[in-house]
């Protein structure tokens, strides 16, 4: 039968008083410390938690979620399922269990007696929900932080805007507190908002944010949403957010807030994102870029445990200070400061979209279109021998078997590209989640483990580079004859723009052409044409010079299982032509 409604969140669900202790009897003799909520740390995965407050008996189911290839297991919230508490009938399961093993003898149950009358002691005293809502003004929750920004360059007039939330779903989640902070002012505006979503409070060990905080807190009225917009002058400010979801995580929890309420005018602003001025992670540092410690990093003091609307607000414009006088750059898991003397490599400025502002001059608008060439299916047979191994290694002993096969010269540009590194002025360094192993490359187009402790992980690596390598043979003699006919082939070329802003190291290339190696396939249809990602199309514009642009991809499709592995479902290669044209 379907559980009665709680509100409009999905996974919150009413139920009966004696249904809820019947299946979970750890009310009646004691929730074990570790069950109790709310707690201090993060929930486990897999877990159910019991909290009792004056109000509600409450059980909140987590089951888990993996992201990044399972290396991150997290808790996801399964269900909430509440008992309504009178005052008086929710004692009645203690009374009547303890009358029954009053009934029976023994020290046994004179044990789980004495458990009951404990649990029952610890019952909070009911409280009804008509008790009287503490008036808000407007002024009441204006704080002056002390901090005023010193900068007198900015044209814009900036608002930053926090909120603190009960869980990441924008319309079945709580708002719990929302805060507004002029950095030319030095005032914020900080108000906590009662729950009416969900019965407690989830994300207190984040926020630090109780049910306490939030009793006897009336919602946010339309006049106050007025106040608001017309004190911080929002409809002619830049609203700025450390934010996910496209930038508006922030924006769009008030505006859900607002329309479940029927307050209007938090609508038609401007938002700007912080976040979108920080390099994109990587898949080793995804965990690790995060604003508290990208404050530690540069130096900006007051992260604490507990995020609180009105000190984020200081963080994230702290922090949007420094990000606007000097970008980052993330290399591997180093941070730099960028330089204008230093010569960007093109296969960065994906993960750097805000360097293209001071890169702008030097990067055209381009469009790509690609042809197939030739193609080439490997045999099921073959797929026994080979498999997707979960590492980044595979790529690069794929690409260094292909040079050697084709005999290209490998060129050396270590010395300048350590030195143009120099340039740069180092910040710090973020955990590197992803285990790595140094290796040498071979004559043979194999590599070796520097660290012999590695020696059987990478001689798996060699084993199915060398099975991929035995089926190419068509398509190196497809590059030999065709891509570079009667020419010296070059590995590692560098090429540097013509205003010594941008570099491309080319895969393969030579005086007359330039191939490009991807261990997948980038291709996508647009309309009717086959086009290159705006990334790999500004690698390919870089590296032309003048010269015929080709593709080579080798496709190891695959799928991930409930096992933890890869499972191979086919290889493919295929070699591409590409047309690059400017806009």
């Amino acid at each position: 039968m379907a559980k009665a409604k709680f509100s409009k969140d999905p996974k919150t669900r009413l139920v009966s008083l004696q249904e809820l202790i019947e299946q979970n009897p750890c009310f009646l003799f004691g929730v074990p410390e570790n069950q109790r909520w709310p707690l201090e740390e993060p929930p486990k995965p897999n877990q159910t938690y019991y909290q009792i407050t004056d109000r509600y008996f409450i059980v909140i189911h987590f089951g888990s979620t993996s992201r990044n290839y399972g290396l991150d297991i997290t808790e996801k919230l399964d269900s909430i399922e509440i008992a309504q508490r009178d005052g008086e009938t929710e004692y009645s399961p203690f009374d009547e269990t303890i009358l029954k093993l009053k009934q029976k003898r023994g020290k046994r149950n004179e044990a789980k007696i004495a458990c009951i009358e404990q649990a029952k002691r610890c019952i909070p005293s009911f409280r009804p929900e008509n008790e009287a809502i503490q008036e808000t003004r407007f002024i009441d929750c204006l704080v002056d932080t002390g901090y005023k920004t010193e900068s007198k360059k900015r044209q814009e007039h900036y608002v930053v805007l926090d909120v603190e939330t009960n869980g990441l779903r924008r319309k079945n989640d709580d708002l719990l507190s929302i805060s507004l902070y002029d950095p030319s002012t030095g005032l914020c505006y900080n108000r906590f908002l009662p729950l009416d979503l969900q019965p407690t409070v989830m994300t207190g060990h984040i926020n630090g944010i109780t049910n306490q905080m939030l009793e006897y807190r009336p919602h946010l009225s339309q006049k106050e949403m007025d106040d608001l917009i017309a004190f911080f002058d929002l409809k002619n400010a830049v609203i700025l957010s450390y934010a996910g979801g496209k930038g508006l995580f922030d924006a769009m929890f008030v505006m859900n807030y607002c329309a479940r309420h029927g307050i209007t005018g938090f609508d038609n602003m401007r938002f700007e994102n912080i976040k979108s001025s920080v390099p994109l992670t990587t898949f080793e540092t995804s965990s690790e870029l995060s604003k508290d410690n990208l404050c530690n990093i540069l130096g900006i003091e007051g992260v604490s445990k507990h995020h609180t609307g009105m000190n984020d607000c200081l963080l994230e414009w702290k922090l949007f200070e420094k990000l606007m006088e000097r970008p980052l750059l993330l290399i591997e898991n180093q941070l730099y400061h960028f330089t204008e003397g230093y010569i960007m490599p093109i296969s960065y400025l994906d993960r750097h979209p805000e360097l293209e502002r001071f890169l702008s001059q030097s990067i055209p608008s381009i469009q790509t279109f690609v042809e197939p060439l030739f193609s080439y299916e490997f045999p099921k047979s073959s797929l026994c021998k080979i498999k997707k191994l979960d590492t980044n290694i595979l790529g690069i002993t794929i690409e260094h078997s292909i040079n050697t096969l084709v005999g290209a010269e490998a060129q050396n540009n270590q010395a300048f590209l350590s030195e143009n590194r120099r340039k740069l002025d180092y910040v710090g360094s973020l955990p590197n989640r992803l285990k790595t192993i140094p290796v040498a490359l071979l004559d043979d187009g194999t590599v070796a483990s520097i660290d012999p402790k590695y020696d059987k992980e990478v001689d798996e690596i060699n084993s199915v580079t060398q099975e991929i390598a035995k089926r190419l043979s068509s398509t190196i003699a497809f590059i030999k004859s065709d891509i570079f006919p009667n020419e010296t082939i070059l590995s590692q070329e560098m090429v540097i723009s013509s205003d010594n802003k941008i570099l491309a190291l080319c895969d393969l290339s030579s005086p007359k052409s330039v191939l490009e190696i991807k261990t997948f396939n980038p291709v996508v249809s647009e309309g009717e044409n086959l086009i290159l990602p705006t990334k790999i199309a500004r690698q390919l514009f870089f590296q032309k010079r003048g010269r015929n642009t080709y593709l080579l991809t080798i496709d190891l499709s695959s799928h991930y299982a409930r096992s933890g592995l890869f499972v191979l479902d086919g290889v493919s290669v295929t070699i591409w032509v590409v047309t690059i044209k400017e806009k």
